[in-house]
C-alpha cells in the first residue's frame, strides 16, 4: 500500500524528540516509502479523499486516499466505566468500579502500564496516610565487601 503520513507538526513524531527517538522514526518511514506531508492538518474527509490545510498558511490541498487512519487527541475514555457504576450503584452494595491507565488519563503505554501495577499493588489495602505508598517496597542494601 501507498501510505501518506499528515501531520501538523514541523516533524513526523515530534514528541519523540523528547526520547532521542524523533530522527529514526523519520528515517525509517522514509526508507519504507510513506510520503510526509508535515505542517498540515486534516480539515475534512470524502469518499475517495482527504482534504489538508497547511497549518501557517490556511492553503487547502485534496489528498486522494482508499482508507484513513486517524491519530487524534488523546481524551480519556471513561464511558464503559460510567455505566459499569451505574449498573454496580443500582445493585446496591458490592463491587465498584476504579479508573486507572488511559480511561483515567491518557498518556503513555509505560504510564498506562505503571498506573495498571499501582493499582493492583494497591488493591484491597487500607488507605495511605501522607506520602506513604499503601504498599511494601523492598529496599536492598549491600554489605560492605569483605576483605580477602
Amino acid at each position: 500500500c501507498q501510505v501518506t503520513l499528515v501531520t501538523p507538526e514541523a516533524r513526523v513524531s515530534a514528541w519523540t524528540e523528547n526520547t532521542m527517538e524523533q530522527h529514526r522514526v523519520q528515517r525509517r518511514l522514509l526508507g519504507l516509502g510513506v510520503e510526509l506531508r508535515v505542517t498540515e492538518a486534516v480539515t475534512g474527509t470524502a469518499p475517495g479523499s482527504v482534504r489538508t490545510a497547511c497549518t501557517y498558511s490556511d492553503a487547502e490541498r485534496e489528498l486522494a486516499c482508499d482508507a484513513l487512519v486517524l491519530v487524534t487527541a488523546r481524551l480519556p475514555e471513561d464511558g464503559l466505566a460510567d455505566a459499569l457504576g451505574v449498573a454496580l450503584a443500582d445493585r446496591g452494595d458490592g463491587p465498584t468500579v476504579e479508573l486507572v491507565g488511559d480511561a483515567y488519563a491518557p498518556g503513555t503505554i509505560a504510564a498506562a502500564v505503571w498506573d495498571g501495577r499501582r493499582y493492583a499493588e494497591e488493591l484491597d489495602e487500607p488507605p495511605a496516610s501522607g506520602d506513604t505508598p499503601p504498599f511494601r517496597r523492598e529496599i536492598v542494601a549491600l554489605a560492605p565487601l569483605a576483605d580477602g
